[in-house]
């Protein structure tokens, strides 16, 4: 198994277990984690090892919140569900399944972005929370494993809100540029004895956030209102590049985490030029447009500057 990204809690567990699966002719497993660190992966695992509690109570009244939740969005009505139920037990086509979903697709695609995401969000958390409530708790209310299978299926058949990056910049990303640590090569991951105690689950309520395209082209655009200038979507994969190089600077991370954003502010800008210089070799017109405008330079250090306590932020 290859893991190139960040694992944490019972998502880690679940994720690297799957080697123990069996199969014909396997005799052996191994996993090649190019990001996490052995004291995370044993972080993970620690709660799950010999003994497991639940240190609270599930309020599953909160799925009943979720439910309505969702009817709020007004895209599709009871009525609805039940057809869609009846018609699912009775067998009928997938196709005609399909059909009687069109409705609430339509609905879907006039609603504003921010209603998409809440929505999409709304419904995944129902399905996490109904998937391991059923396991637990014997429902006597049919509305909810009815709701549940409408949405298993009106999921899958929603449009995603972002559109995909395009074939050629996928076929651009290098798999070389992974470097192997060999450091912990052969290291075992030990697990102390005792119990192990999991949080209830909390049903919150869902807020949208803007994505990290989305920040990255109100940067953009702002820019472009500002300064007259004429940055197109492809900057934005520049853009992303300063802004990682930023966010990944563990020194400047370290500083950010000990100090308030405007004591921060009077060093930022030597880092904030080391990351300019990084992309200035291959995209020289986007470093010219930067740096030929005093103002416009340091209206983008301000944004960048303001992302990176964000993400300090969300650490917490």
């Amino acid at each position: 198994m290859y893991v190139d990204k960040k694992l944490s809690g019972v998502a880690a567990v679940q994720t690297l277990s799957r080697v123990n699966r069996i199969a014909p002719n396997k005799t052996s497993t191994l996993i090649i984690d190019f990001v996490n660190k052995k004291e995370e992966i044993r972080e993970a695992f620690e709660p799950y090892y010999t003994e497991t509690y639940l240190t609270g109570k599930t309020d599953y009244h909160k799925l009943y919140d979720l439910m309505e939740n969702i009817y709020d969005f007004d895209l599709f009505y009871e009525d609805q569900v039940n057809e869609f139920y009846k018609s699912y037990h009775d067998g009928v086509p997938q196709a005609t399944l399909h059909n009687l979903l069109d409705i609430p697709i339509q609905k879907f695609e006039k609603l504003d972005k921010e209603y998409k995401v809440q929505f999409k969000k709304k419904i995944r958390k129902y399905q996490s929370v109904y998937s391991f409530m059923s396991q637990l708790l014997p429902f006597s209310d049919l509305r909810l494993e009815k709701l549940f299978i409408y949405l298993k299926f009106l999921s899958k058949k929603l449009p995603t809100i972002n559109e995909p990056l395009p074939y050629n910049v996928l076929e651009d990303v290098d798999m070389d540029s992974y470097k192997i640590d060999t450091r912990d090569e052969g290291t075992k991951i030990t697990l102390d004895d005792g119990e192990g105690g999991l949080d209830p689950i909390i049903i919150i309520d869902v807020q949208y956030k803007p994505d990290e395209e989305e920040k990255l082209s109100i940067i953009l655009d702002k820019l472009n209102e500002m300064f007259k200038t004429d940055f197109q979507e492809s900057d934005k994969l520049i853009l992303k590049q300063l802004a990682d190089g930023i966010r990944g600077n563990e020194e400047l991370n370290t500083k950010a985490q000990k100090n308030k954003k405007e004591n921060l502010r009077a060093v930022f800008d030597d880092y904030f030029n080391d990351e300019l210089m990084s992309v200035r070799k291959n995209n020289k017109q986007f470093f010219s447009k930067i740096n030929s405008n005093s103002q416009l330079r340091n209206e983008l250090k301000n944004y960048l500057l303001d992302l990176l306590y964000e993400d300090q932020a969300e650490k917490v």
